[in-house]
């Protein structure tokens, strides 16, 4: 949602892009979530996505990236493991578009073109869950981290985060 907020206030050409690997319920609310944080901040937003049936093929991440690129997209973000470095690598290589990292600090694959990066800390939900486990108070459920609980978080590049306006960074 962080970086969807982002991405819908520094677009150039309203349109943001969202590349997944395979379309799972996790996968497919990252997605949600990303265009609703960018409409957020700017309603006129078109939001297109791709899923590319596979986590691991980079060529296929790196050809999405580029018909997506040819559809006007200016900001990516992905759910793609390791397909999304296609995506890094087509980015990279086009002028004004940026891309988000996913899942953890992906800023050194791209150190000029990432803005910022959605992490989740794994280990964190673990011990969560453990600790209940272990406190005897643990009930199966399906379990939704947020930002109150630590495991998600929104971490901006250094490089690129001054170039940020104020009231948006403000704002996220």
């Amino acid at each position: 949602y962080l970086a969807g907020m982002l991405a819908g206030g520094m677009t150039r050409s309203n349109t943001i892009a969202f590349i997944g690997g395979i379309e799972l319920p996790p996968i497919k609310d990252a997605e949600a979530a990303w265009v609703a944080g960018a409409r957020r901040v700017n309603p006129a937003i078109v939001a297109r996505s791709t899923y590319l049936n596979t986590f691991d093929d980079v060529a296929a991440g790196r050809e999405a990236a580029l018909a997506l690129l040819q559809a006007g997209a200016d900001m990516f973000h992905h759910n793609a493991d390791q397909a999304a470095l296609g995506a890094f690598q087509a980015v990279k290589e086009s002028k004004g578009a940026f891309i988000f990292g996913a899942n953890l600090d992906q800023s050194a694959l791209a150190p000029e073109r990432v803005l910022g990066s959605a992490i989740i800390d794994l280990p964190r939900a673990f011990l969560t869950v453990a600790r209940e486990v272990r406190a005897g108070s643990f009930t199966p459920r399906v379990e939704t981290f947020g930002l109150k609980s630590g495991v998600i978080r929104y971490e901006a590049n250094p490089v690129l985060e001054a170039s940020l306006p104020e009231a948006l960074r403000t704002a996220v």
